[in-house]
């Protein structure tokens, strides 16, 4: 380890990371564009391959460009600000395409040409912001390239429309003022987690401020909110939400309003949308469109179908198709976003859906349920559990719809429904400009 090496990127591996060879074994780059000269040190060593950091970049890359924000290369919101839109949106589908090939097993994948996302700058409806305290001075930004507990103090984000910076500089000295310090995973202590804003397409702000549990602290919430208010015209509320538990996920206990309204809502895909402060909803809008577009040209209701929604989350995928199918029957594990989904039901007039709450695995198996003539699922990044996979075998609908945002996961969902199921087509869809990350929408017919 510690040795300085030379060598060109010759792709990209899931995670962004560049990948080369030297003399046959596979290095792989903290961040290297293919086609990039770079020179390297070699960190961690493994008996088939190895992982190096670059120090210096020897020559540009074909379809490298200037990155627009301030804080790439240390900032790890971003991976791909270099390289230019066109070329992301194919390297997006190459990996998706390799995810299927090498651990689905399924050679020569149906894989369309990635959707590129309507918006390449300030697509975002939420980010989340972390505290943090390091030698005395409080930090509000970002983790860093590589993550660890370390913050980079964010001054401008070009992921989200408006005036993020303001609201974070403002933030950020009303937190730093409170003398309350940032919590600290490590030992338990400390105060400020979070801060979660939330924009909609109409420029409405919900601010969802994540503390440690200490009721006598009201006081600098209240100040910190104020703050808030006098630099965004469209503050819509502030949120104060408690977290006790260790683990740095920016998800509350416990919700309180303190100013104005709590619900967060949209606009998207021809419906108006309604959800609690930390309910799931997609967070590039405008390419959510796009992505339930491509899921209903999949689903091809007609109108006699059953549709199972499997993680459904507030809804937005169902309810969206649900004047085309004769019942929805809605899955979801999180109480307060079936309680968003039943509630936006209701509001949109739609008397042929019902949620049913509880693990999916053992939901799925619930007696009184209409077997199903179409599946729609849309899993979190670990994918489906495999007793679910073995249930939706049993349940055989004519179609499954698989929706997600990671190539492994899914293509080893995909292998595994193969036994019954063939592959129709993937469509990847680009929710997360400039990121590794990419959704895809996978069709699979009933052999």
């Amino acid at each position: 380890m510690g040795q300085r090496i030379e060598c060109e990127a010759q792709s990209l591996a899931d995670g962004g990371r560049g990948v080369a060879r030297v003399e046959g074994m596979a290095v792989f780059l903290d961040h290297a564009l293919p086609g990039q000269r770079v020179e390297a040190v070699i960190e961690r060593l493994h008996r088939r391959h190895a992982e190096a950091r670059v120090v210096n970049v020897l020559s540009r890359a074909p379809g490298q460009v200037e990155p627009f924000c301030p804080h790439f290369g240390v900032c790890g919101g971003c991976d791909f600000q270099d390289l230019e839109y066109g070329r992301q949106l194919a390297w997006k589908r190459t990996q998706v395409t390799q995810a299927l090939e090498r651990l689905g097993g399924i050679a020569d994948a149906p894989v369309e040409e990635t959707v590129p996302s309507p918006l390449t700058r300030g697509f975002r409806n939420k980010m989340e912001f972390a505290f943090f305290g390091a030698r005395g001075a409080l930090r509000l930004g970002l983790r860093p390239r590589g993550q660890g507990d370390e913050v980079v103090d964010i001054l401008q984000c070009g992921l989200m429309a408006g005036d993020a910076g303001a609201l974070l500089a403002t933030a950020r000295e009303a937190a730093a003022s409170s003398g309350l310090p940032a919590y600290d995973p490590a030992t338990g202590r400390g105060f400020w987690r979070f801060l979660v804003l939330r924009r909609n397409l109409a420029g409405q702000v919900v601010a969802i401020v994540i503390t440690a549990a200490n009721p006598k602290s009201e006081q600098a919430v209240r100040r910190l909110t104020d703050a808030l208010g006098g630099v965004c015209e469209t503050l819509g509320g502030v949120v104060w939400g408690i977290r006790t538990k260790r683990p740095q996920v920016a998800l509350s206990e416990s919700l309180r309003t303190i100013w104005g309204g709590s619900r967060f809502i949209e606009n998207c895909a021809g419906l108006t949308w309604e959800l609690s402060a930390e309910s799931f909803f997609q967070t590039n809008t405008l390419a959510a469109e796009k992505l339930v577009e491509i899921v209903r040209r999949e689903a091809a209701l007609t109108g006699a179908e059953t549709l199972y929604d499997c993680c459904c989350g507030a809804g937005l995928l169902g309810l969206s198709l649900a004047r085309e199918a004769e019942e929805v029957v809605g899955f979801e594990v999180y109480g307060p976003a079936v309680a968003d989904a039943r509630a936006n039901a209701k509001r949109l007039g739609l008397q042929n859906v019902r949620f049913v709450a509880g693990d999916l695995a053992k939901t799925l198996a619930g007696p009184g349920l209409p077997r199903p003539g179409a599946v729609l699922a849309d899993p979190p990044r670990a994918g489906l559990d495999e007793a679910v996979v073995a249930r939706l075998m049993a349940l055989s609908p004519e179609r499954i719809v698989a929706v997600s945002c990671n190539p492994a996961t899914l293509a080893r969902d995909v292998g595994r429904l193969s036994l019954a199921y063939r592959l129709a087509r993937v469509t990847p869809v680009d929710l997360f400009p400039h990121s590794h990350h990419v959704e895809s929408v996978a069709l699979l017919l009933r052999k």
